[in-house]
């Protein structure tokens, strides 16, 4: 985010918590897409200056098929 924010904004298509005054985690709600989730954001004047994975999901399927 450019400026700090205080509060998750809310939406429809995904939960949403704070990390820090610059970050949010966004989790999209069953049945919504990444897509889903932007234009909201784009509704709601909401600017995405950057975004990462939480996780890295091919890194975490080989470490579970290692396991077995």
């Amino acid at each position: 985010m450019k400026n700090p924010i205080s509060s998750a904004p809310t939406i429809k298509s995904a939960e949403i918590t704070i990390t820090d005054d610059k970050t949010l985690e966004v989790t999209p709600r069953e049945n919504h897409t990444l897509e889903t989730v932007f234009s909201e954001f784009s509704s709601n004047n909401i600017q995405i200056l950057s975004m990462r994975n939480k996780s890295n999901r091919l890194e975490e399927l080989f470490m579970n098929l290692v396991r077995k």
